[in-house]
């Protein structure tokens, strides 16, 4: 049996989602949101936390045949939001960390994929995506930003390619 962990990294939340495979169909078996402490915390330490979550997640799920498939920013900003480049540092450096993490507990398992795989679909597409397909284990009412839904997709999206 192979585990594929899909990671959605960011420099407030990292969403995950586990996946159990071969020589069954590939299942969901856990999502997630990894989330700071509450309050205000300096960028840095709120990475850290969230990149300590991420490596017990790792753990929890840690078999010979664990993959783990981390979305990563690639040469393009797919934000028409102003506000939001701003953060493009912090977000940059919380998914080098998250890709850190990954690399220490999982070698040359780990694999990126660019944010751009999320191009001709929305958010809410995704998210209405994973609450039909995984209503036992995924909430959207849990998940506002849809950052979970995010992970699940972009495990399913690894897989496909995968097989």
């Amino acid at each position: 049996m192979s585990v594929l962990i899909a990671i959605d990294p960011s420099s407030t939340v990292i969403s995950y989602a586990v996946f159990v495979g071969p020589p069954l169909e590939w299942q969901l078996i856990q999502c997630g949101l990894l989330l700071p402490d509450k309050g205000k915390l300096p960028a840095t330490v709120r990475i850290d936390q969230l990149c300590i979550g991420l490596g017990q997640v790792i753990r929890r799920y840690m078999t010979d045949g664990v993959d783990a498939v981390v979305e990563i920013m690639g040469t393009k900003q797919y934000t028409a939001r102003k506000e939001r480049r701003s953060a493009l540092p912090l977000v940059a450096l919380a998914m080098g960390r998250a890709w850190g993490v990954c690399v220490a507990e999982l070698g040359y398992h780990v694999h990126p994929v660019d944010v751009a795989w999320t191009q001709g679909t929305t958010k809410a597409i995704r998210q209405a995506h994973a609450a039909a397909e995984y209503s036992n284990l995924y909430d959207p009412a849990q998940d506002t930003g849809a950052d979970a839904a995010d992970a699940i997709c972009l495990g399913e999206y690894w897989i496909e390619r995968r097989e």
